[in-house]
């Protein structure tokens, strides 16, 4: 377009030059574009000027059919299960406490266990490492986190129950807990009313005092190997 401008520009002031001159210019335009016209038909004295159109640029393949982008295909790897080794108290079992995966979570259980009224003697002998004069209380839940190094974070954990819920993070020990209430829970009834989570953690489910006896409930979570956090992990972490 920019070159038929200059050239229609040029014509325009050639002619006024040549009809400044005294000579007749005439132009003639066919099928809309400018064309020369025969020496016959310009007359004597008479100077035609042709300017060639600039071609409308056209699909090289008007009738081509379109030639479809082929879609990218991605292959999946199907995620392989890993088992998890958690030092489990079996009393917790024989209570009907369990653990609820959650898919995706980045803080695992790793060990879970009972005292029964505050003692400390017959607890399995791996969670006796656990053990600190803090940790005394008789009907409460405590719990732990820490992230892949065994460092200790300082997590929120919920406790809930059917009418409502409460939360908590670690006392200067690295350990939060929260009291229970008796709710004269029968383990053969089904499961106790309560659940007990680090946020984003896995969640140990069916907790209660049986028969409003005095238990407490340890939980030591820790950051999944190979977790990588999101940027709402990162910000709910303080930027770790």
């Amino acid at each position: 377009m920019k070159a038929r401008a200059c050239i229609i520009v040029a014509f325009v002031l050639l002619a006024v030059m040549l009809v400044a001159c005294g000579i007749p210019v005439r132009v003639v335009e066919e099928q809309g574009a400018l064309a020369e016209e025969t020496a016959i038909g310009c007359g004597p004295r008479s100077v035609c000027v042709t300017v060639t159109p600039v071609p409308t640029p056209t699909c090289p393949c008007p009738t081509c059919p379109a030639i479809a982008t082929p879609t990218p295909v991605i292959a999946t790897a199907t995620p392989t299960p890993v088992a998890v080794a958690v030092e489990w108290d079996q009393r917790l079992t024989d209570i009907g406490v369990k653990i609820e995966i959650v898919p995706g979570a980045r803080y695992r259980i790793m060990s879970a266990w009972v005292t029964i009224n505050g003692n400390w003697d017959d607890v399995p002998a791996w969670a006796k490492k656990y053990q600190l004069d803090t940790l005394g209380g008789d009907r409460h839940a405590f719990g732990t986190c820490m992230d892949v190094n065994g460092l200790v974070l300082p997590k929120t954990f919920i406790l809930s129950w059917p009418t409502g819920s409460d939360g908590r993070t670690p006392e200067a020990d690295g350990w939060a807990n929260l009291a229970l209430a008796g709710q004269y829970w029968n383990p053969a009834d089904g499961p106790g009313p309560y659940m007990w989570q680090a946020v984003n953690g896995w969640k140990l489910v069916g907790l209660g005092l049986p028969h409003n006896y005095h238990w407490s409930f340890f939980v030591r979570w820790q950051e999944a190997q190979g977790y990588v956090p999101s940027a709402f992990d990162r910000a709910a972490a303080g930027g770790r």
